[in-house]
């Protein structure tokens, strides 16, 4: 908007804010990606028949973590990466997958309402109960995928907390029909352990209507903010020491619910 009046930084500024961004997400994620863990790649069968990619980091522990991407994003997002390896390195195993019509995942996005998602999200929680061996399962969400986890979270039993990361609160309207978002936002106050994470500039969550609608969710919860995030939008962990800064938290609060 203050561009359009004249007012904002020239567009040679604009731009190289830009390719700064996508330069230290590209060697946050090639940092992590490339680290060495002990992964297997999985399929599943998706909610609606569709075949789902999905990546199993660590071994079979009593606590697991079912992550899931933002919005055209895959298992190879940077942040899921550095939560899935400092989950096994503390001996908690997880489960990080495609979308459905994202990555390896057949099928198509399910945009304006995503049901689909959130089936599919209950999927992978219960196949990582039977599979990994899990009496505990928490859903950590980026972005879009913060919102499917919420969903998940106040939509399935099977589900036991939920970590939001970046979740959109000012965008549900885009991603959702815009006469749904309240009740998507309604699923985040199911009374269950819950931990949400933001930017302090984050373009898609205000920092104070955030806060103000995050006091109105029902306890235990938890909230944590970040400085730093990407140029852009505020909204991504775009390098190696932010990702890894995240990493710590989320695992550590899991650590203490469980």
């Amino acid at each position: 908007r203050a561009r359009a009046w004249g007012q904002g930084p020239p567009e040679t500024v604009i731009a190289q804010r830009r390719q700064h961004s996508i330069q230290a997400r590209a060697a946050a994620k090639a940092a992590l990606v490339h680290q060495a863990i002990d992964e297997r790649r999985v399929t599943l069968e998706g909610a609606d028949g569709d075949t789902l990619h999905g990546v199993v980091a660590g071994i079979q522990s009593e606590t697991a973590l079912v992550l899931v991407p933002a919005l055209g994003g895959t298992s190879d997002m940077a942040e899921l990466c550095g939560i899935a390896r400092r989950a096994a390195a503390d001996g908690i195993a997880s489960i990080r997958y495609d979308q459905r019509g994202t990555g390896q995942s057949s099928g198509s996005a399910s945009l304006m309402e995503p049901d689909g998602e959130v089936r599919d999200c209950g999927v992978v929680v219960r196949w990582a109960r039977a599979q990994l061996g899990a009496s505990r399962v928490y859903v950590v969400g980026v972005s879009f995928g913060a919102a499917v986890a919420a969903a998940a979270a106040g939509r399935f039993d099977e589900v036991d907390g939920m970590v939001c990361i970046s979740y959109p609160c000012d965008y549900l309207w885009f991603l959702t029909l815009p006469h749904a978002a309240g009740r998507w936002r309604g699923y985040a106050s199911v009374p269950k352990p819950k931990l949400f994470v933001w930017g302090t500039r984050d373009q898609y969550a205000a920092k104070h209507a955030a806060l103000k609608w995050y006091g109105t969710l029902a306890p235990p919860k938890d909230v944590v903010l970040f400085e730093g995030l990407d140029p852009k939008r505020g909204h991504v962990f775009h390098t190696v020491s932010l990702v890894a800064a995240l990493s710590e938290r989320v695992v550590a609060w899991v650590l203490k619910m469980a």
